[in-house]
């Protein structure tokens, strides 16, 4: 009688744990116990159960269970298999962000001589670069100006000077043949006074 009080209670506590697994199916298994408990006969306190109904519930139990450890084992597999896949996945977005981060900073940087700079800095050098030019373009047109102003100034001077050479070289010509014809009179005075 203890053994068919122990075997009632160990298929309660089955009955249980399946009942929260899996309540549809418990329900069969616990209706198989009430459909055995209630066919069973009485005796005083006692129920007296058939040999081949308890071996019969015991049969359906394991078997109940074993499909439980197999759904249990089938489900954990499928948990860690999800688990791996959810890393992997986890992995892949690490992967995809960091590539995100490194076109954004591509995207916001421009490479100048093989650095990258960022778009302000590179915006700085640039204009730099063009305000540093437009000042010698400036200074170049002013310095232009400035020496074509030389150059003209230059350029009367030196026709004035051409022109004041011309008069000196006329008037020196002029002085010469004026010379030489006083040396030629006095020269015929000289030679007419010595022939007399």
């Amino acid at each position: 009688m203890k053994a068919i009080t122990i075997i009632v209670a160990l298929s309660s506590f089955f009955i249980a744990t399946a009942q929260d697994n899996q309540p549809a199916q418990a329900t069969t298994i616990k209706e198989k116990f009430e459909q055995t408990i209630d066919e069973a006969n009485r005796y005083q306190d006692f129920k007296v159960i058939k040999q081949s109904k308890l071996q019969e519930l015991k049969k359906e139990t394991v078997e109940r269970i074993v499909g439980l450890k197999d759904s249990i084992t089938t489900l954990e597999e499928q948990i860690s298999a999800k688990n791996k896949n959810t890393i992997a996945l986890e992995e892949q977005i690490k992967l995809k962000d960091i590539e995100l981060s490194r076109i954004d900073e591509e995207k916001d940087s421009i490479s100048l001589f093989g650095i990258m700079l960022d778009k302000v800095t590179y915006n700085l050098i640039l204009w730099s670069i063009i305000a540093a030019l437009l000042l010698a373009f400036i200074v170049l047109v002013f310095k232009y100006r400035s020496s074509n102003e030389i150059t003209k100034v230059s350029k009367t001077n030196l026709k004035l000077a051409e022109e004041e050479l011309e008069t000196y070289k006329r008037r020196s010509l002029e002085k010469e043949q004026h010379l030489s014809r006083q040396l030629m009179d006095e020269r015929k005075k000289t030679s007419g006074n010595n022939n007399q």
